[in-house]
């Protein structure tokens, strides 16, 4: 079901009787899930009539202990809904096992009680995808060719069959659901997540010392925000580089974010070898997780913007927060950015083709171009609010409590 079928504004919505929803995020301070549920929770709140919107964070360190709190606490609380956000590296290190484990036994649980369960997928891998994100446990050789396809396969199936309703971040990502999983149109729900402006505000002298701190000062920066991994695509900006450095010596790129499991740490370090064999290291900064005030200088003094994600479908926190810039934004032609790329707010390109990516970053950075207009980037904001999306949540809660 498509909760953005229709043309409508905030205020034709029906404002439903609200339900006890629970929230299941991660609790690691630094990960972006947790902070947009924290955002989407207090829009909700804002709403007429919400009540009782309860947020319980869980410990990926000690993944079955904390699912056991979950489950007293949701004994405790009863809520209609218990609407779990879900991404693989997000309940243990091993792609999210233990919770396909746990999760059956959950629902058994919320069924016999009435209780309605909502998933929303932050990854809907493809198959390619599949095996470029990594597989449970350490299983070395041929097998791995096909371990990543069917474990994910039977991960998200499993998953999505069980609970009662399925939210896709992008059209794209709920058509591979229903198509590649198998998942029932009536499970599968587009609801676009929702973005915030981020308050770019800084002082002077903190930007002069972050200059100072990364040896920043001259340079034209070349800035890859978030989380690494191999899928994110930096590996083709880094290929690209050579060619990028030979026309514009000054030119850095900045990558920040750092990662938070072993397949990232093990892809930040193929990404450190691949600098050093093509001789651009000099060029390459990696400033592993940054504070919000660092990140608003880094955001104050970015040059250029890049994202060659190799996803098919998905979201980008990152790039909504590149967006808030007005600066220029290079974007892999994927149906993630579809929206930003005919609204004129990024360039699309094929990250694999590095003459064209290469060709494009001298470009941007010889010859600037004018900032999206504060009209622009209003206009789309508002299109995509965390208001907008809360309403569209709360249509489908009401929707569930109705069957």
């Amino acid at each position: 079901m498509n909760f953005m079928s229709s043309p409508h504004s905030i205020d034709s919505l029906q404002r439903p009787k609200s339900p006890s929803v629970l929230h299941i995020a991660p609790g690691l301070e630094k990960d972006s899930i947790k902070r947009y549920v924290e955002q989407l929770v207090g829009s909700l709140r804002k709403l007429d009539g919400v009540y009782d919107q309860d947020i319980f964070y869980l410990d990926k360190s000690k993944p079955f202990s904390s699912y056991s709190k979950m489950l007293k606490y949701v004994r405790h609380k009863k809520p209609d809904i218990v609407h779990i956000q879900h991404e693989f590296g997000m309940f243990d290190t091993y792609q999210g096992l233990s919770f396909l484990i746990f999760y059956p036994w959950f629902r058994l649980y919320c069924r016999v009680n009435g209780i309605k369960t909502v998933l929303t997928l932050h990854t809907i891998p493809d198959k390619r995808e599949m095996a470029e994100i990594g597989y449970p446990g350490a299983v070395k050789g041929v097998i791995t060719k096909f371990l990543p396809p069917v474990y994910f396969f039977v991960n998200l199936y499993a998953l999505c069959s069980l609970s009662d309703a399925n939210i896709a971040l992008t059209e794209p990502a709920r058509s591979v659901l229903e198509k590649r999983y198998m998942i029932k149109h009536s499970k599968a729900h587009f609801i676009p997540n929702g973005i915030m402006r981020f308050d770019l505000s800084v002082r002077k002298e903190i930007v002069a010392s972050f200059k100072k701190a990364y040896g920043l000062a001259g340079k034209k920066i070349i800035s890859l925000v978030g989380f690494a991994f191999r899928l994110k695509g930096y590996h083709f900006l880094i290929n690209a580089l050579p060619s990028v450095v030979n026309r514009e010596q000054n030119a850095v790129v900045v990558i920040t974010g750092g990662t938070l499991t072993p397949m990232g740490k093990a892809y930040l370090e193929s990404l450190k070898r691949l600098a050093k064999e093509l001789s651009v290291s000099d060029h390459i900064i990696f400033t592993g997780y940054l504070k919000d005030v660092e990140l608003r200088a880094l955001l104050n003094i970015t040059d250029l913007y890049v994202f060659p994600y190799s996803y098919k479908v998905g979201d980008s926190a990152a790039v909504n927060l590149a967006i808030n810039t007005g600066r220029p934004i290079l974007v892999s032609n994927i149906p993630a950015f579809a929206d930003i790329i005919e609204n004129k707010l990024a360039t699309s390109m094929d990250p694999s083709d590095k003459e064209e990516l290469s060709s494009l970053i001298v470009k941007y950075l010889e010859r600037p171009p004018r900032r999206v207009s504060k009209r622009r980037l209003d206009d789309y904001f508002k299109r995509n609010s965390m208001e907008t999306a809360a309403m569209l949540h709360l249509k489908l809660y009401e929707s569930l409590l109705k069957r």
